[in-house]
C-alpha cells in the first residue's frame, strides 16, 4: 500500500502539531457542516417564497389554506395549531379547532406541512425531505460550541 504525499508530509509533524491540525480541521468541518444547513434552509425559505399558490397535488388553494401555509412558513421555528389559531384570530380570521387540524392533517398528507415534533409543524422541504437539523436548532447549538471552540 503506498502512502500518500499529504500523509508523507504530515508525517513530518510533531505529535502536538498534528494534534493542533487535527482538532483545527474538525473545528472547520462543523462550522462547514453549520453553514451548509444555513444555505440549505436559505433555499428552502426561497423556494417556499416563490411557490405558486397550489397545492402538491395541484389543488387550487382556498384563501384560509394559503393563510396558514403562510403563516408556518413564516415562522422560522415549528409552530403548534394553537399558535396559528391564534395569529389567525389576530388577523381576524378565526377558524375552529377541529377545521384547523383537520387542514393542518390534509397539508401533512399533501406534503405542504411536516409534522417536526409531537403538535409541532412546519413548511415542508421544497424536495418532501425532512428539513433538517437546521430547523430543530440543532445548528443553532453546533454554531454555538464552534464559536466557543473558536474563542479559546
Amino acid at each position: 500500500m503506498t502512502t500518500s504525499l499529504a500523509v508523507q508530509s504530515l508525517a513530518k509533524l510533531s505529535p502536538a502539531e498534528l494534534e493542533s491540525t487535527r482538532e483545527k480541521a474538525r473545528t472547520d468541518l462543523a462550522r462547514l457542516t453549520v453553514e451548509v444547513e444555513q444555505i440549505d434552509a436559505a433555499l428552502a425559505l426561497q423556494a417556499r417564497a416563490s411557490r405558486p399558490h397550489r397545492s402538491r397535488s395541484g389543488r387550487k388553494q382556498g384563501n384560509t389554506r394559503k393563510r396558514v401555509l403562510d403563516i408556518v412558513g413564516s415562522s422560522a421555528e415549528p409552530m403548534s395549531p394553537a399558535q396559528i389559531k391564534q395569529i389567525m384570530t389576530e388577523q381576524g380570521k378565526a377558524l375552529s379547532g377541529g377545521g384547523l387540524y383537520t387542514l393542518i392533517r390534509r397539508l401533512v398528507d399533501e406534503g405542504e406541512v411536516t409534522k417536526v415534533a409531537n403538535g409541532q409543524y412546519t413548511i415542508a422541504a421544497p424536495n418532501g425531505t425532512d428539513p433538517g437539523p437546521s430547523e430543530n436548532g440543532a445548528s443553532a447549538r453546533l454554531s454555538t460550541a464552534v464559536a466557543a471552540s473558536e474563542g479559546a
